[in-house]
């Protein structure tokens, strides 16, 4: 699963198998090989969120 921010309309869809309530601004974590993501990916209604790496820095003493 992916997380990617929803813009538009307040959606109701299904996808794989899970109803959700898509709302402007929310994100959610969603399969990515799921031909209705791809599909809202491809029209800019979903954007997949870049995930933070974390990184520790190493003290040198």
């Amino acid at each position: 699963m992916k997380k990617y921010l929803y813009t538009g309309q307040i959606s109701y869809v299904t996808i794989a198998r899970v109803d959700h309530c898509l709302q402007d601004g929310n994100e959610y974590s969603l399969p990515a090989d799921s031909s209705h993501v791809k599909t809202l990916v491809a029209t800019g209604a979903l954007k997949l969120v870049e995930e933070k790496k974390e990184t520790q820095s190493k003290k040198n003493n």
